[in-house]
């Protein structure tokens, strides 16, 4: 496919501009999952009323878990400059919302990013929340997963 070769040929060849701005390869790898995600094809959604919470789940065909240095996500919005000067870890959650279609990008916690490739690798949310750092009570986060959980499920993001 034209487009995943486009991304494989960026990111193999030294470009000057990749030296100069090394957010670009994560900037096309983003790109690329927008442009996949959008064109996946769509599966039914999950009633997240009759999800509970002892129930493995998985990411969608139209989703993706993703961790980048650069806030590539936001790049629309900042000058190159930021961009280089916001290098960090962003953990995202970049999915197509099944009642729309548009492609959508969540920023996560590491600890939700962790969350969510535990139970979406098969691990029951019960067991993936014992797992907490030990900064992070799981009786109080617990509403909180649960309730995310059941929007992604609504949305079409996991399944």
């Amino acid at each position: 496919d034209l487009t995943r070769e486009f991304v494989q040929f960026f990111i193999s060849r030294d470009f000057s501009a990749k030296r100069r701005l090394p957010f670009l390869e994560e900037l096309v790898k983003y790109e690329w999952t927008e442009i996949e995600l959008f064109n996946e094809k769509d599966e039914p959604i999950t009633n997240s009323k009759d999800w509970s919470w002892e129930e493995p789940l998985s990411l969608s065909a139209s989703s993706r878990l993703v961790n980048y240095t650069y806030p590539v996500h936001e790049a629309y919005s900042l000058q190159e400059q930021e961009i280089l000067n916001l290098r960090g870890n962003y953990n995202l959650l970049i999915y197509r919302d099944a009642r729309n279609y548009e492609v959508r990008t969540v920023a996560l916690t590491d600890f939700v990013f962790s969350f969510l490739q535990k139970v979406t690798c098969g691990e029951p949310p019960p067991k993936a929340l014992k797992a907490s750092p030990e900064d992070v009570d799981p009786d109080s986060v617990r509403v909180y997963l649960e309730n995310f959980l059941r929007e992604l499920l609504k949305v079409g993001a996991l399944r």
